[in-house]
């Protein structure tokens, strides 16, 4: 009888631990700061460089001091772009991609905001990482909608995420993933949201 007991303990004190670290789950938000202090950050390399025709507010990153610049040498789209020397902004393609652009400006840019150096959670992020472990990035560009709400993150070419992320409760935020392979749409938790 008491090895019946002591299993039952054992297990109820393992469901427990289970559910408390399942309500311990927070998203965490995360500032994206390529330079800092005039130097661009140990994180990241340059592997490329441009001059930009012009640089516009983002429309990745919802932050004052972030840029969406156009190559005056071909058609690409820079965006997200941070401060970074006079007259140059960096410019990368993900929060996890450790590759930069710096891009140099044909004409002084207006109004350079200073750099923000705090998370301001009012905004939606530039980038996510879902508790799954998927990574999505802000789309720029015209998409489609689904079930009535735009998609507006890709993560794989399959997998998408809908409308903007919502709280479900303090620290927990998610957003709605789509899989065009099986026009699933589900709940995701957000496990860090990149600004």
């Amino acid at each position: 009888m008491n090895k019946t007991l002591a299993v039952i303990l054992i297990c109820l004190f393992s469901l427990s631990v289970a559910v408390a670290a399942k309500d311990n789950f927070h998203t965490i938000s995360r500032n994206v700061q390529p330079v800092r202090h005039g130097k661009l950050s140990t994180s990241y390399v340059v592997k490329q460089t441009d001059r930009v025709a012009q640089c516009v507010e983002s429309a990745a990153s919802q932050r004052a001091d972030v840029k969406r610049c156009f190559s005056a040498t071909n058609s690409t789209v820079y965006d997200p772009c941070f401060n970074y020397l006079q007259g140059q902004l960096i410019c990368l393609n993900s929060p996890w991609d450790q590759n930069a652009t710096v891009v140099q400006l044909n004409q002084p840019m207006p109004n350079n905001a200073p750099a923000t150096t705090t998370v301001v959670k009012t905004i939606n992020p530039w980038a996510m990482e879902l508790k799954s472990g998927e990574r999505c990035v802000a789309l720029t560009g015209a998409t489609t909608g689904v079930k009535g709400e735009r998609i507006n993150y890709g993560c794989t070419p399959t997998v998408s995420l809908l409308g903007n992320p919502y709280r479900l409760k303090q620290n927990v935020w998610a957003i709605k993933r789509y899989d065009s392979q099986t026009q699933q749409v589900s709940e995701a938790l957000i496990a860090e949201m990149f600004y």
